[in-house]
């Protein structure tokens, strides 16, 4: 996988990389490994329809030397905050789906 890759490649060598690890865990079997090549990889909720098996796990990890780093951020969710509440200092922002967890500089 590669964040300058395709989710249209069949990503089974490092020439046809895949973009999202969602992608990749919609194709994954048991004993398969999944590589993570360097850079960001803004993946938000993941499903692993096949987790593999107690002898033939499916593993993700890191092409070597590289570091890969999964994010959660939406980069469709574009807020405009507001002061909601300027004693408390709480902010707020439209939002069409129920976050489940929401943070604004670390916090």
């Amino acid at each position: 996988m590669s964040p300058a890759g395709k989710d249209s490649n069949d990503g089974l060598d490092a020439a046809r990389p895949l973009k999202t690890l969602g992608k990749a865990l919609s194709r994954v079997r048991p004993g398969d490994t999944v590589l993570l090549a360097g850079g960001t990889y803004l993946e938000g909720d993941l499903e692993i329809p096949c987790s593999g098996e107690p002898e033939n796990p499916v593993v993700i990890r890191n092409v070597p030397g590289e570091t890969p780093v999964l994010d959660g951020t939406d980069p469709e969710f574009l807020p405009q905050w507001t002061l909601f509440d300027k004693k408390s200092g709480v902010y707020r922002t439209p939002c069409d789906e129920k976050p489940e967890n929401a943070y604004l500089d670390g916090g």
